[in-house]
């Protein structure tokens, strides 16, 4: 949308009009917990955040320190022509930063 979610509260807050909120596209979002740092053989592992970005969606890290099972540390983020296309993309976009 043209006004993001940050925007809008600011506005809602300061007394000001709220902003234009008229989707431009489908999307799609997949958040990313602490679990994506631990594989599957329970070792801490940095996830491949590059090969997330080379599926076209875009990556949101929060900047929490430390990685914890079910803490929501960023998500992911994709706009398509269709919902279906922007949830595939967020989907392979996970897929490729858990591949180890």
């Amino acid at each position: 949308a043209p006004t993001s979610q940050f925007a809008q509260a600011l506005r809602a807050v300061c007394g000001l009009a709220l902003g234009d909120v008229t989707p431009h596209s489908p999307a799609a979002m997949a958040n990313l917990l602490g679990d994506l740092w631990v594989g599957a053989d329970q070792k801490e592992h940095t996830p491949h955040w590059a090969r997330a970005l080379d599926t076209g969606a875009h990556l949101h890290l929060y900047g929490k320190r430390e990685p914890r099972a079910g803490r929501k540390m960023g998500h992911l983020t994709a706009l398509a022509s269709s919902a279906d296309a922007a949830i595939a993309t967020v989907i392979a976009a996970r897929q490729e930063i858990i591949r180890y």
